[in-house]
């Protein structure tokens, strides 16, 4: 094993640097946001997708840089879905909306470099469960640890009352929300 394949040991950080995916938060760059002026409701959509983009560029630049760097956003998305609990592919297409058939490609990928695991269910064999390996939990260990310092360049500019209320808004519409 060389030592790209070594994920145990995080790759060399900067102390304090900020993820490329989060540069525009810098408050020098911020020149071309007018805080004054409030966006119009009909951009709310468009501002949670760029959002979430960055917050998932971002996410995953780091878990990168902590030498997981064969790791694809749709991976992350499956690992966390797995976390310390068995799934069904079905299941598991359902919560990450896309096809039986693509997420059976990824399980596969993911099993064969040692991250999953697939059994046949024990009350139906046509039932393919998968689950997650001590490498797999590693992964999402970073995955955790990345999110945690990903979060902390987004929010450490934001008061405490407005970080609480931007919260309580956003589970209130993620609860109207059909099919959440």
């Amino acid at each position: 094993m060389d030592e790209t394949d070594d994920y145990s040991t995080p790759a060399p950080r900067r102390p304090g640097a900020v993820p490329d995916a989060l540069d525009h938060l810098d408050p020098v760059r911020r020149h071309f946001l007018r805080l004054d002026e409030v966006p119009p409701v009909t951009a709310l959509p468009q501002l949670l997708r760029r959002a979430s983009a960055v917050m998932d560029a971002a996410v995953l630049e780091s878990v990168h840089q902590r030498g997981w760097r064969e790791l694809t956003d749709g991976d992350l998305k499956l690992l966390d879905s797995l976390r310390d609990r068995t799934v069904p592919i079905s299941t598991l297409a359902e919560l990450l909306g896309v096809s039986h058939q693509a997420v059976s490609r990824r399980v596969t990928d993911l099993v064969a470099r040692g991250m999953a695991t697939k059994d046949q269910g024990w009350q139906d064999v046509r039932v393919v469960l998968v689950r997650l390996t001590a490498r797999g939990r590693a992964a999402v260990r970073a995955l955790d640890e990345s999110v945690d310092e990903a979060l902390g360049f987004v929010v450490d500019d934001i008061p405490a009352e407005h970080l609480e209320r931007l919260l309580v808004h956003l589970t209130v519409l993620a609860q109207e929300l059909p099919g959440a």
